[in-house]
């Protein structure tokens, strides 16, 4: 059992009943060494700064240890048998055999106080969050409690899967899995959207922390690194063998995953600086797992340099088999991991992207930044799924991609600049096509659009009585057909000579009242 300290700072490795402590800045030499009373016990990290919390069963009571000596500061009785389920902040909880009683338990530096919990039903998960909260999987319902008030603060609808599961946190999200399968549901806390990922292999445990966006899956063969917030999947290379503990090692921008071989830690950093540095035979020598390319690491700000050196590693591989959609599936290779804050993981946040089209786009701009364009097949073994290959996928309907003959690539204005690319809209929106009855009406509602603005009043201008054109200074009212509107009959009255004067005469009306006079009857 390995255990790391929420600050970063310690590293707590079990065997039996002896508990070591190892300063997590590096070395392999233990800072204190102390044995337990017995065997059936449980330990966690707790507070800031971190004390170590251990639970015995038998008798059933709490015992403080203090960094860096592990001196007993305190103890505390339990009124009846209960294991740790989960801790958070300078609380841990306590539920009892049958899950019908719920203990908090609070850790300052020199004490220990407990308190019980009534949630209504047995508990049957319980989550450690952060800010002092705690996710209950109750009967037939998802809440979250407030470790300080002990009082239930949201209801969560959360559809997850039947036991046997495992339930964990991570930073700004929940993770499940359901024992004997390959897949990992990532619930995404701010609005509860499931996204699934699978790693291809059967899931024996994972390992997280609530700070981190990192998950350590455990297979039978490999560990898998999941990132919640970029939805990438990859293979990590570390001395780590069947059976060895593991845990996560969280300071600030640096996640690094720490494991234990015969009592002696190593490290492999996943985000970040290194922690520390590997030990001989460690990390940095062990290969990846035969049948898959090594992954590509993304610290640091030259992501585009990890993509082109990953799309040069596939020119040497040979087309994978098409026969039938899971022969493609198999041959899915894992895709490196982009940096959260990079252009490209951005532009799939603001798309929403799943977890398919994430790995299409990556694939895509990885091939483009090598000057290739990937045929179909080739595009749907590397992102696991054909239907952004076939432009069926998220990436198709967005504008993303275009596909020409039986390639598909990225368009140019997501290539060019994937952080100018528009969050809410179309890349590109081509016109609807028209049938050849609708074009004729589109063109002559435009002829009519271009006679009504011809015949505009603003456009009659005529001559005022004073000779100054209307709205000139010194411009009398205009009058006559220009005024109220009739722009035609304004237009022909000032072609015809003499019109005016003959609408002024006695019973003259047009052209022919000017050329003959008619004497009026009396």
């Amino acid at each position: 059992m390995i255990l790391a300290s929420p600050d970063g700072q310690w590293l707590a490795i079990r065997a039996g009943r002896m508990l070591e402590l190892f300063a997590a800045t590096g070395g392999t030499t233990p800072v204190a060494r102390i044995e337990l009373e017995r065997d059936d016990v449980d330990l966690t990290f707790v507070g800031t700064p971190s004390s170590l919390v251990a639970v015995f069963h038998d008798p059933p009571r709490l015992v403080l240890f203090a960094p860096p000596q592990l001196e007993t500061v305190a103890r505390l009785d339990l009124p009846a048998p209960a294991k740790l389920v989960a801790s958070t902040g300078s609380r841990l909880a306590l539920v009892s055999p049958d899950g019908k009683q719920l203990t908090v338990a609070r850790a300052t530096g020199k004490g220990l106080a407990a308190a019980p919990l009534d949630p209504g039903s047995p508990v049957e998960v319980a989550v450690g969050l952060e800010k002092n909260q705690l996710l209950l999987a109750l009967y037939k319902k998802l809440q979250v409690w407030d470790a300080v008030s002990g009082r239930p603060q949201l209801n969560l609808a959360l559809q997850l899967p039947p036991p046997p599961r495992l339930v964990g946190a991570a930073q700004g999200h929940l993770w499940a899995v359901r024992t004997g399968t390959d897949e990992v549901i990532v619930y995404r806390l701010s609005d509860g959207r499931p996204f699934k990922h699978r790693v291809h292999r059967t899931i024996e445990d994972v390992v997280s922390h609530p700070s981190s966006p990192l998950l350590v899956v455990q297979t039978q063969d490999a560990l898998v690194r999941l990132h919640c917030f970029a939805h990438q999947v990859g293979l990590i290379g570390s001395p780590w063998t069947k059976g060895m503990p593991l845990a996560l090692l969280v300071a600030g921008e640096n996640v690094t995953l720490v494991g234990a071989a015969s009592g002696v830690p190593w490290w492999v950093p996943l985000i970040g600086d290194a922690a520390a540095p590997a030990p001989a035979g460690g990390a940095a020598d062990a290969p990846a797992p035969p049948g898959r390319p090594a992954p590509v690491g993304t610290a640091g700000k030259a992501w585009r340099e990890q993509l082109a050196a990953f799309a040069a590693t596939l020119r040497a591989e040979a087309a994978p088999s098409t026969n039938a959609l899971g022969t493609v599936r198999e041959a899915a290779v894992e895709l490196p991991e982009v940096p959260a804050d990079s252009e490209l993981a951005q532009l799939a946040h603001r798309h929403q992207l799943g977890a398919a089209a994430r790995r299409a786009l990556i694939a895509l701009y990885a091939l483009y930044l090598a000057g290739e364009t990937p045929a179909i097949a080739r595009l749907a073994a590397l992102a696991g799924d054909w239907a952004d290959a076939l432009g069926r996928g998220e990436l198709a309907a967005l504008g993303l991609v275009r596909r020409r003959g039986g390639r598909v690539a990225l368009r140019g204005v997501v290539a060019r600049r994937p952080r100018r690319c528009p969050a809410a809209g179309i890349a590109h929106r081509r016109r609807p096509t028209r049938s050849a009855a609708a074009r004729r009406d589109v063109r002559a509602a435009r002829r009519a659009q271009r006679r009504r603005r011809r015949r505009r009043p603003d456009r009659a201008v005529r001559p005022d009585r004073d000779g100054a054109r209307p709205g000139a200074p010194g411009a009398g009212p205009r009058r006559g057909a220009a005024a109220r509107g009739d722009a035609g009959r304004a237009r022909r009255g000032r072609r015809a000579p003499g019109a005016a004067a003959a609408r002024r005469a006695p019973g003259g009306r047009g052209r022919r009242a000017a050329a003959v006079a008619r004497p009026r009857l009396t």
